[in-house]
């Protein structure tokens, strides 16, 4: 029985080359290149050699990226917790600025009318001028607290994005 014979050309030198269904690795007789034959959906092509090591040079450098992006992510993730509670802790803050400023009128009120209750006036406006200050002074915090939380979530979004090329990459 004779071997079926498909004929290729090589991609080293571009030499036409009669491949038999039996190889699977040879060089080109006219260029010296080894090549793989590559037999897929009924299709047949020649590979070089070195690029099959290149695929696999790059599929190990993907591994190996796989691991160390994973573990950057999960750094970025413990990062990110606690600044997530600074932002979401805020609400408690606001209704603190809001009482600091109901009690600075209402002491200003108090002095202002001349009431019986005067004696409350000032301790009202000075209390309440420490609460609005303590609110500032946490929505800077918040604010940088933010911008810090969208800092990480973008590092987590590249890393995360970097990581799925990777696994492209070993999935073949």
């Amino acid at each position: 029985m004779v071997a079926e014979t498909v004929r290729l050309t090589c991609p080293g030198c571009g030499a036409k080359i009669e491949v038999t269904e039996d190889l699977s690795r040879f060089a080109c007789a006219y260029c010296g290149n080894e090549v793989l034959v590559n037999r897929a959906g009924g299709a047949v092509s020649l590979i070089p050699v070195l690029e099959e090591v290149r695929d696999g040079a790059a599929r190990t450098a993907s591994e190996l990226a796989i691991k160390r992006l994973s573990g950057e992510i999960e750094k970025l993730l413990r990062q990110r917790e606690p600044v997530a509670k600074d932002v979401g802790g805020f609400f408690g803050d606001v209704l603190l600025g809001v009482g600091g400023i109901l009690a600075v009128v209402a002491g200003v009120w108090m002095l202002v009318q001349n009431t019986s209750y005067e004696c409350f006036g000032w301790p009202l406006v000075l209390g309440g001028f420490l609460g609005v200050a303590y609110f500032l002074g946490q929505w800077a915090k918040v604010g940088d607290a933010r911008t810090e939380l969208e800092r990480l979530d973008t590092l987590i979004k590249d890393k995360r994005a970097e990581l799925d090329r990777h696994n492209e990459i070993v999935k073949g």
